[in-house]
């Protein structure tokens, strides 16, 4: 195939990998990337550590190459660490809080640990962390080069060292948000592979044996703006947590025919929500993308009948309001792995801005980086859950695959660095 039409719904936000931690970007520039994750389930990067969990080394092997045949090196991706790192503060002070140094050489990187680490390899999948090149030349590690954009699409060449001869030699990327214009255009053949994140819930029955079913781990949450996240404010939020609870299946059921999986409802014990009103509306933000209007009107639908006011208000994605009390959040987490997720989750308001609960909530991250037993992950996913609870941190409502057309008969390219292989348990 000499050339091929893929859709996305939202452009990126960044310039390039490093810096994009949103899904199109995720989805764009990994096409001219080549994660660490990626390379070592590849085996183009050996992965070794101790049995203490204190040191990890990376291996790069001869045959992992830039586009013009140079060797990528360990100096490569640590630039590429380096930048990711910087363009998020947070993560980097949460994810490698416990990491004293890296080593870096031409063939390997050596990360050295303050405390055992057995989850390194789950930090170690998000996408960002790809390598740049030093000097200036325009290289990729991918299996495409970037040839040029414009405010609606990119155009992107297949590097003459890609191993997958099964992969057109120029994609198009194109932005085509609503869901039935990228059907539209997909039975017009203007396009080859639809946007995933743009599929009408409603027509499942109609296109169930020709649509491919992806799971990205996209969760829809509820969270909280900075006055309902403060602690005397938890009887409020555990009220909204309350009804949303009671509404979860039906939201699930009536917003995604069946295609979404309801999320496990955090409960929280002590609620006495008898005496609690809220005399001023709640302002509920959502970006305008499907299927999020539909869900936030559910919402809100039901916490007005609940004699709870709600304002919907629709949000700029691209710059999102600060002010709000209620907002619908779309994430997978840093890599899709149950551990990134749940460590990002230390930033949500009700746990980051009291210093008790963040200690906790830290103190356990720790326990479950130092534990090597992976048949523990349910108990230390159990003990993060009990304090986003607890704090009525968040709401999870449900998640949902990606869903998308294909005439080439390929997966999906885009998503090479985001199909989930573990439960996230949430």
């Amino acid at each position: 195939m000499k050339s091929s039409h893929w859709a996305i719904d939202s452009l990126p936000i960044g310039t390039d990998i490093q810096d994009s931690w949103d899904y199109s970007g995720l989805q764009v520039y990994g096409l001219k990337n080549l994660s660490l994750g990626q390379a070592i389930s590849e085996k183009l990067i050996n992965f070794e550590q101790d049995k203490a969990g204190l040191k990890t080394k990376l291996i790069l092997k001869s045959n992992l190459q830039w586009s013009d045949g140079s060797k990528i090196t360990g100096f490569d991706y640590f630039r590429g660490i380096q930048k990711s790192l910087n363009s998020n503060r947070f993560l980097a002070n949460t994810l490698f809080r416990n990491i004293e140094k890296i080593n870096v050489f031409s063939e390997s990187l050596e990360f050295k640990m303050k405390k055992p680490n057995f989850k390194l390899n789950s930090t170690l999948q998000i996408p960002n962390f790809s390598p740049i090149a030093g000097g200036d030349k325009p290289l990729s590690s991918g299996n495409y080069r970037f040839i040029k954009r414009n405010s609606k699409s990119f155009i992107f060449r297949k590097n003459k060292n890609c191993p997958n001869s099964y992969l057109p030699e120029h994609v198009k990327i194109v932005l085509v948000k609503n869901p039935n214009e990228n059907i539209k255009r997909y039975k017009k053949e203007e396009l080859d592979i639809t946007a995933d994140t743009s599929f009408h819930y409603k027509n499942k029955s109609q296109y169930e044996n020709e649509y491919f079913k992806k799971n990205t781990g996209l969760l829809f949450f509820i969270t909280f703006g900075t006055n309902l996240s403060k602690p005397e404010e938890i009887g409020c939020r555990a009220k909204i947590l309350k009804i949303i609870n009671q509404l979860r299946d039906n939201l699930c059921k009536n917003i995604t025919y069946g295609i979404g999986k309801c999320s496990q409802p955090l409960i929280h014990e002590d609620c006495h929500d008898e005496n609690i009103s809220f005399n001023n509306p709640l302002v509920l933000t959502y970006d305008d993308y499907y299927p999020n209007r539909e869900v936030a009107e559910f919402i809100a639908f039901e916490l007005n009948q609940a004699k709870i006011p709600v304002q919907l208000i629709k949000d700029d994605f691209y710059f999102p309001k600060t002010s709000y009390d209620l907002k619908l959040k779309i994430s997978r987490g840093p890599s899709g792995k149950a551990y990134t997720r749940y460590a990002s989750f230390s930033g949500l308001g009700p746990i980051f801005s009291n210093k008790k609960t963040y200690y906790e909530y830290i103190t356990c991250l720790d326990h479950w980086e130092q534990d090597p037993n992976l048949l523990h992950q349910k108990y230390h996913i159990n003990s993060l859950r009990s304090i986003l609870a607890k704090t009525v941190a968040m709401i999870p409502l449900f998640e949902i695959p990606g869903i998308y057309f294909s005439r080439t008969g390929i997966d999906n390219p885009l998503l090479q660095n985001l199909i989930n292989t573990e439960s996230t348990e949430l």
